[in-house]
């Protein structure tokens, strides 16, 4: 339409304005009100939805679903504090026991933890709070890698497992 060539006058002041994306932007919305709002709203739909396909190519390069990506951030982030509060014990020289920092529990009774304050042989040797090594970083053991993670969204082992019993059929 040549908005960028046209001239602006505007009527308040008497001065005359170059076409700018500003000036067009305004022009856009006071003549084309409904186009523009649309537009607008595409625009911001567009962002959210580049963003929410983004978050699951990351889920699936990781072999996460949703639900699992807040569950491993939570034990990332007790992982970092408790190795940061091993490290710093060691450097103070405070008591650090051997062993990995998980409670142990004799008789089986998952509810029944030291935190709780259970009464069992196991927990009265075990230090609720002495520090210990978190041990080994945790590993997301269904992250198979890139192509595998990919390979199990796109085909899924039941759609693999019924093409692989026609090829058998057919062999037969």
């Amino acid at each position: 339409m040549g908005l960028h060539e046209a001239v602006f006058f505007d009527r308040v002041t008497g001065e005359e304005h170059h076409g700018s994306v500003w000036i067009i932007c305004q022009y856009m919305f006071a003549r084309h009100l409904i186009e523009s709002a649309v537009l607008m709203l595409m625009a911001v739909m567009g962002v959210a939805l580049g963003l929410f396909l983004g978050y699951h190519i990351w889920l699936t390069n990781n072999g996460l679903t949703t639900n699992e990506s807040f569950k491993w951030g939570e034990v990332q982030k007790w992982y970092k504090k408790e190795l940061k509060r091993y490290e710093e014990a060691v450097k103070n020289g405070e008591v650090v026991e051997l062993g990995q920092n998980k409670p142990v529990v004799s008789d089986g009774d998952v509810t029944c933890t030291p935190a709780v304050g259970c009464q069992t042989k196991a927990t009265e040797d075990f230090n609720v709070n002495a520090i210990r090594h978190p041990g080994p970083k945790p590993i997301n053991i269904y992250n198979r890698g890139f192509w595998k993670n990919w390979e199990e969204v796109l085909f899924p082992m039941p759609i693999r497992k019924r093409k692989q019993l026609s090829t058998d059929r057919k062999n037969v």
